[in-house]
């Protein structure tokens, strides 16, 4: 019982120091907006119709929005690190910085044409998340090179919208998620024992995978200064990583999870925006994820996991007009 009990704390070590990263800066491994806009509204986008960006909050927001195109870009610098106490797993005690790479560009775009009056194309691309950590030492018992997970996720999202009624206060929207990711996992090497194949678990090089959801969003008007939202977003069936199936529960299959969001935004004077959004993010029903700690080979389908929850988010935003510019 001894040997398992140390197995299983193995086997937590290695995943919390390569997931370990800034709670304040990201939902999980979620951003918390779709647009820098967006995101200076806190995220609060399922019921605004600000720019293009408003497509990843909600595709209904294409009906509302001006026509046009939006581009930008965001630099994050999160604060990453780990802090192993306590001999009881076989460790040494130790502190360790996570932030070798420091500084991450992330680019954003959205386009949006009418068809009609009611209508409307266009297409979203944004990062839908991810994680990073690159250790600049070795961290004793996980390996023998420097430890670091660098995991990046980018939506391309074809969006259709269309006013519905003949008030046309409501819209209805659908996005095609066409998902690309990428990960890079380095300095695990002492867990091979642990791991169902050992030769894919760590240093490996980056690999990749595709994969294909939907969004389906709603805006409706329900008085003359105030706007509800709701968007669907299902689970992204991605294509496994084979370099690291003996490292991510089912054979390295890393799904993007299911989210629902609802939202209000409130005109609350001709030159202040008020909204608020509440966020489910289903993690746990990811398993590389939300798997708990076990006794199971790493990779296998009930290989450990990060022990992820369901992540509930609520945000609130002002945006205040100071003048015509």
């Amino acid at each position: 019982m001894n040997k398992l009990i140390k197995k299983a704390a193995l086997q937590a070590a290695v995943l919390m120091v390569l997931a370990s990263q800034q709670a304040f800066a990201t939902n999980g491994m979620a951003p918390h907006g779709t647009g820098i806009t967006q995101k200076a509204m806190g995220g609060a986008s399922t019921a605004t119709a600000l720019n293009t960006m408003n497509g990843g909050s909600n595709p209904a927001s294409f009906a509302n929005i001006e026509d046009g195109w939006d581009i930008g870009a965001e630099l994050f610098s999160p604060d990453r690190g780990a802090k192993l106490s306590g001999t009881a797993g076989g460790f040494s005690d130790g502190t360790f910085d996570g932030n070798d790479s420091d500084l991450f560009l992330i680019p954003e775009g959205g386009y949006k044409k009418s068809i009609g009056e009611k209508s409307a194309v266009g297409v979203v691309v944004y990062a839908n998340g991810g994680m990073n950590t690159d250790y600049k030492t070795a961290i004793p018992l996980l390996g023998t090179s420097p430890a670091g997970i660098d995991l990046q996720q980018l939506i391309i999202a074809p969006t259709w919208a269309i006013k519905a009624g003949d008030d046309s206060n409501h819209s209805f929207g659908a996005s095609l998620n066409l998902a690309y990711q990428t990960i890079k996992v380095d300095g695990v090497d002492g867990f091979t024992a642990l791991s169902s194949s050992p030769t894919n678990l760590t240093n490996r090089g980056k690999d990749s995978s595709t994969g294909i959801g939907f969004s389906l969003g709603w805006q409706g008007k329900v008085a003359p200064n105030l706007v509800i939202g709701a968007n669907y977003r299902s689970r992204t069936h991605m294509s496994k990583f084979d370099k690291y199936k003996g490292l991510l529960a089912e054979q390295g299959d890393l799904d993007m999870p299911e989210a629902i969001s609802i939202g209000v935004a409130w005109q609350a004077t001709p030159n202040t925006l008020v909204a608020a959004d509440a966020t489910t993010i289903k993690y746990s029903k990811i398993a590389a994820i939300g798997n708990k700690l076990s006794f199971n080979p790493l990779g296998s389908d009930n290989g450990a996991g990060f022990g992820w929850e369901d992540q509930d988010v609520f945000k609130i935003g002002v945006k205040q007009k100071i003048n015509s510019k």
